[in-house]
């Protein structure tokens, strides 16, 4: 039976309590010190075994545990004690990235064969005398997979009493009392954070969730009128083909101010997603597969179309280029799976369909988000009017964050501890301190039966939002640089408002530079731009894959140099860091740290052909033949 989504009429019971903690080291991963605290009692701990052993006694009785960014951090820490003893079991272990999203941890409790009479679920292994078991359950939980900002700019934001305090953590090679006061502040910090988002309004009324995604559509439930049904597998994996993300593509790679354009404007569109959400009306449940095309129906189709000649074509295409998958949006003829309106709007830019192959259609759920949409952005307007943090960054997630969780992949990979199941392959052997002793971690692929999808809701979504963008960019079609998601970079004076899906004009700037997507620089006369220290800067780098400190000493003429062909400027130094969960794993130990490289762009843009023209630069859309890429 196929889960189904009901909206929520009262009110969520008394939240579970919670509690937060924080890892100190020297070097990053010479463990120092620990933080804990609950609310009402701070503690702090010389060791993982004497914070793991507090929190398995009587004295506690919390079972959430919060670490900001743990997934990439502290849980190493926790990790490497915890799969070398053989007091505590660990299970749901679920990786996100390069890191761990959650996981639960339980103490072992043994039993002698003859008396145990128990639950056989419980049962972790046995051997001839006794019977282990699961005992007391913790969950730890990363709280970025919430609250997705760093921890300073939260405190901030939030109004807390207890704000993370300024500290180079390079200095800290021993316990100090600048450094317990340091990490006093961010257990503390980050606990009155999590409370202030709890005891939001909405928050509290449809129940706290551990992503924000999670989140948002437990507060979307308490505003849906009528339920919302999930998909057969088979219109899941149909409708997934026609499911692509925002358009980021280079049109025209450099900008210099000239007589006739002195400057190249950045325009935002306001809240672009929201605005989709808030404006439509969207599919429910599948009314069933059809080989006949109905221009009014709510569905997705399988064809074969033909896109003539034109700068800015319509429709995506998903096409290995240089060995990899990219999202293309090409000219010439190809088949893909595409929504309603996103063929009715490319046929009247002249696109054909050459032939119909298959569809999926589904009933018409109506404004599924609009009372949703309506009240939070009302709240998000009157909570910047009153400079409130709590209610400005809340309902900017909520917004952001809806939709996404609608296009969940109910195929996941889990991790396990190796005790010799079935239907696992290895991930990773980690050594522990015994002597020649490995803790094989093994990888699992499960279908999440009972978690609620429905991926036509989400690719409609984002088939309305290209085509919102896409009639952005014919207004401004010849004079447009650069494009990502919900902004535009163009030399053309456009109409701006802060109203819902109404451009907003970010900044002016007098040269730019783009080489990738989301790597460019831009100049400006003045200093506008903050760069990885928070300083004021008259240019501004963008480099995808690496930290805004990592490219301080780069400039503007290394982008137009790598643009030339000379890429050997745009070389970044990597500082040594501590390796994220994944890439330690598979090293066989998980503290340990990456050492300092030195990095570089290799590639060069070609989801578009690039044609050096008499004044600079331009570029042309790449041509399908059958579905191939010709020349």
């Amino acid at each position: 039976m196929k889960p189904v989504l009901k909206p929520i009429k009262k009110l969520y019971p008394i939240q579970k309590k919670f509690a937060v903690a924080d890892i100190e080291a020297a070097d990053w991963i010479k463990f120092l010190i620990m933080g804990f605290y609950d609310g009402y009692v701070y503690k702090e701990f010389y060791s993982v075994k004497d914070y793991l052993k507090f929190l398995f006694s009587k004295e506690c009785i919390i079972e959430d545990h919060f670490f900001h960014f743990g997934g990439i951090y502290d849980f190493l820490f926790l990790f490497q004690y915890i799969i070398a003893e053989s007091d505590y079991w660990v299970e749901g272990i679920i990786p996100r990235g390069s890191g761990i999203l959650c996981f639960d941890c339980y103490e072992i409790v043994k039993f002698r064969k003859d008396k145990f009479f128990g639950d056989a679920t419980e049962i972790i292994n046995t051997d001839k005398t006794y019977v282990y078991c699961k005992g007391k359950k913790l969950c730890f939980h990363d709280s970025s997979a919430i609250l997705p900002f760093g921890l300073g700019s939260l405190t901030d934001d939030f109004k807390v009493e207890h704000k993370k305090l300024k500290a180079d953590r390079s200095n800290f090679k021993k316990v100090t009392s600048e450094l317990r006061k340091y990490l006093k502040n961010d257990c503390k910090g980050l606990y009155e954070v999590i409370e202030k988002y709890r005891d939001w309004a909405l928050i509290k009324k449809a129940g706290p969730a551990n992503t924000m995604a999670s989140q948002a559509m437990r507060v979307l439930r308490t505003y849906l009128k009528e339920p919302l049904y999930g998909l057969t597998s088979r219109a899941d994996k149909f409708v997934r083909e026609g499911y692509f993300g925002g358009r980021v593509e280079i049109f025209k790679p450099l900008f210099l101010a000239n007589k006739k354009y002195k400057n190249l404007f950045y325009y935002d569109v306001n809240s672009l997603y929201p605005t989709i959400l808030k404006n439509n009306e969207f599919p429910n449940s599948c009314k069933g597969f059809t080989d006949v095309y109905d221009p009014t129906a709510m569905g997705f189709y399988r064809v074969k179309v033909f896109v003539p000649d034109m700068y800015i074509p319509p429709l995506p295409c998903n096409s290995i280029i240089n060995g990899t998958k990219k999202l293309i949006f090409p000219v010439g003829e190809f088949i893909g799976v595409f929504s309603v309106p996103e063929i009715e709007y490319a046929k009247t830019l002249g696109v054909k369909i050459l032939e119909i192959y298959e569809g999926v259609t589904f009933t018409n759920g109506g404004y599924i988000f609009k009372d949703f949409i309506e009240e939070i952005y009302s709240l998000r307007l009157k909570a910047k009017e009153n400079k409130d943090g709590v209610g400005d960054v809340l309902c900017k997630l909520l917004m952001n964050s809806c939709y996404g969780r609608f296009g969940l992949n109910l195929e996941k990979e889990t991790l396990e501890i190796d005790i010799g199941q079935d239907g696992v392959c290895l991930h990773s052997e980690i050594k522990t301190k015994k002597k020649n002793h490995f803790v094989r971690l093994m990888t699992r692929k499960s279908i999440l039966t009972k978690s609620f999808t429905n991926v036509a809701i989400a690719a409609w979504v984002t088939s309305l939002a290209r085509i919102y963008i896409h009639k952005i960019y014919m207004q401004c079609q010849d004079e447009l640089y650069y494009s990502d998601t919900d902004a535009v970079f163009t030399t053309k004076k456009m109409k701006t408002s802060k109203n819902l899906g109404d451009l907003k004009l970010e900044y002016e700037i007098e040269n730019a530079c783009f080489l990738l997507p989301k790597t460019y620089a831009v100049t400006s006369l003045d200093k506008i731009f903050k760069n990885g220290k928070g300083c004021l800067t008259d240019r501004k780098i963008v480099m995808k894959g690496f930290q805004k400190d990592e490219t301080t000493n780069i400039d503007f003429e290394a982008f137009t140099s790598a643009l030339e062909g000379d890429l050997r400027r745009l070389k970044v130094i990597t500082k040594a860091r501590p390796a994220k969960f994944k890439t330690a794993a598979k090293k066989g130990s998980l503290l340990r740290m990456v050492d300092e490289s030195t990095r570089e762009i290799h590639s060069k843009y070609d989801k578009r052909t690039i044609i050096k023209t008499k004044n600079g630069y331009d570029t042309a859309p790449l041509r399908l033949v059958n579905g191939d890429i010709v020349s």
